[in-house]
């Protein structure tokens, strides 16, 4: 926006300095024009004879030459033709040199208030140099237009010709304005820079702080993995199953001892009784023998098939067992599995988010690498420009001054001629009259072909003036369409920027959201492993 409202302030400054050299030479022209309009009607009035006509003739080629007539000086009578070529000189003479080019830098007074001179001999050395003095102001005031620009960081507008006063307040209070307005802008642009370092530092921080909780995540997953193995081994040493087992046999064993007890008590009864009881009991003993037989083969089935139903329970939990520990293993190996997949899959994200900080470092130095190079191109653009700009007017204003000089040297020749030829024509009107007077228009008649020419060569300035102008118009445009191409690839950087930061986030916030759906499913998964093994 900067360069920009400098490029504008450049084509509103130029644009004005041409309407007014325009207008200068229009006054110029016109002021010519005057004199030349008034020598005519002069000429063509000539009841006064031809001692007025020679009068009207130095009159003239005094106020263009800036000469004066020690005879007409001293003459009290005047001609009213002779009052008024007076007077349009010494108008001529009074007004100033930037009046005529429209500078502005005439004094304050009316032209009412202006004082009308008549050709003395204090006057006369002032009007000697008005026409070169004119002409010599007409290139000073076209380098004066196109002065340097002072810098991109202060104001672009200069004072618009040396003369102007630095102590007008109006002039001081707009410059103050656009000071600061250019140091609020100036603000402005510091403060977004500081703002995209204070994002980066952040995305930094949380690249950090993400890092170091993925970390934390799975060491505590390892812990955890640690804490998960000392318990399964745990629980493999105990036995738990084995005990019971270990419990149910040395019942079985007891009940065994006691079986055998009782068989050794019923066998010392039998033989108390076969002692005591006679041989009328016999029966009976015998009943009881064949009890004693039914119930130690009762027994003996009985503890063989306990033997068998005990082989087979720890054959089958043995087994149950070893399917445990299989199962065990498994899952260890799972887990293993898993910690392995994680820990790589962390890695993988580790080094992800180092190639996407170096990329996002390497896109933030590649942008303000891009921004500086285009700081730079602008500011040797515009400098570039105003050189040409300023080369070129140098250019023309040597080639205008050495044509006006040329033209000046010109112009003073034939004045010179011409006065030379009105002296010979005064020599020659007192010798014949008649004569002279041929003489004379023929002189007019060449006077208008030099107006003629004249009027030509101002064309040609016109017209060189206008070819100027609108050359600096097609500059103008191609360095606005410069301007306006590089602010929109500053600005396509800028929406690349935003649009790699927005992708950013949201890859972190999704990555995020995974750890965390994550590290709820092994916490569930590791309650359940706890569960099943309390179980």
């Amino acid at each position: 926006m900067n360069y920009a409202q400098m490029f504008k302030n450049l084509k509103n400054r130029l644009d004005n300095e041409a309407g007014k050299l325009k207008q200068s030479a229009q006054q110029y022209t016109e002021q010519i024009a005057a004199q030349v309009g008034q020598y005519r009607q002069a000429m063509n009035e000539q009841a006064t004879g031809s001692d007025a006509n020679a009068s009207i003739s130095k009159r003239f080629l005094n106020s263009v030459t800036g000469t004066t007539n020690p005879e007409a000086g001293e003459s009290k009578v005047e001609d009213p033709a002779d009052v008024s070529i007076e007077s349009s000189s010494a108008i001529m003479s009074e007004i100033p040199e930037a009046d005529l080019l429209g500078l502005g830098l005439s004094s304050t007074e009316s032209p009412s208030n202006r004082r009308r001179r008549s050709p003395s001999a204090e006057s006369t050395h002032s009007n000697e140099s008005t026409l070169a003095s004119l002409l010599q102001s007409i290139p000073n005031v076209i380098s004066s237009a196109f002065e340097t620009i002072p810098s991109d960081s202060e104001s672009v507008t200069s004072e618009a010709f040396s003369v102007r006063s630095t102590n007008d307040p109006a002039y001081n209070s707009r410059l103050k304005q656009r000071l600061a307005s250019y140091k609020a802008k100036y603000r402005d642009a510091v403060h977004r820079h500081n703002k995209l370092v204070d994002e980066v530092t952040a995305t930094k921080k949380i690249l950090e702080t993400t890092q170091d909780e993925c970390l934390q995540k799975v060491e505590k997953l390892r812990s955890e993995k640690r804490v998960l193995a000392e318990k399964l081994r745990d629980s493999v040493g105990n036995g738990d199953g084995k005990d019971d087992l270990e419990k149910k046999c040395e019942d079985y064993k007891r009940m065994l001892e006691q079986c055998k007890n009782k068989i050794k008590a019923l066998q010392q009864e039998k033989k108390d009784q076969l002692i005591n009881v006679d041989d009328d009991e016999s029966p009976r003993i015998k009943e009881l023998e064949s009890r004693i037989q039914k119930t130690e083969e009762e027994w003996t089935t009985r503890i063989n098939e306990s033997d068998q139903q005990h082989a087979i329970v720890l054959a089958t939990t043995k087994a149950e067992m070893h399917g445990a520990l299989e199962n065990k293993d498994s899952e260890i190996e799972q887990w293993r599995r898993k910690c392995a997949v994680l820990e790589q899959q962390d890695a993988d994200a580790n080094q992800r988010w180092n190639e996407k900080v170096e990329k996002l470092q390497a896109m933030n130095k590649a942008l303000e690498a891009e921004n500086n190079e285009m700081i730079d191109k602008l500011s040797e653009a515009k400098t570039q420009g105003v050189k040409a700009v300023l080369e070129e007017e140098e250019k023309k204003r040597s080639i205008l001054e050495s044509d006006m000089n040329e033209e000046i040297e010109r112009l003073k020749e034939e004045i010179e001629k011409m006065t030379l030829e009105m002296s010979s024509y005064k020599v020659r009107l007192e010798a014949k009259e008649s004569s002279e007077f041929d003489e004379h228009n023929e002189d007019i008649e060449t006077l208008k072909l030099e107006i003629a020419s004249v009027r030509s060569e101002k064309i040609d300035l016109e017209s060189k003036l206008a070819e100027h102008v609108s050359s600096f118009d097609i500059y103008r445009a191609e360095a606005e369409k410069t301007l306006a191409a590089a602010k929109e690839q500053f600005e396509k950087k800028v929406s690349e920027c935003d649009k790699w930061r927005e992708k950013y986030e949201e890859r972190a916030a999704a990555s995020d959201h995974i750890a965390t759906v994550e590290f709820e499913t092994q916490e569930t998964e590791a309650h359940r492993i706890l569960e099943y093994v309390k179980i």
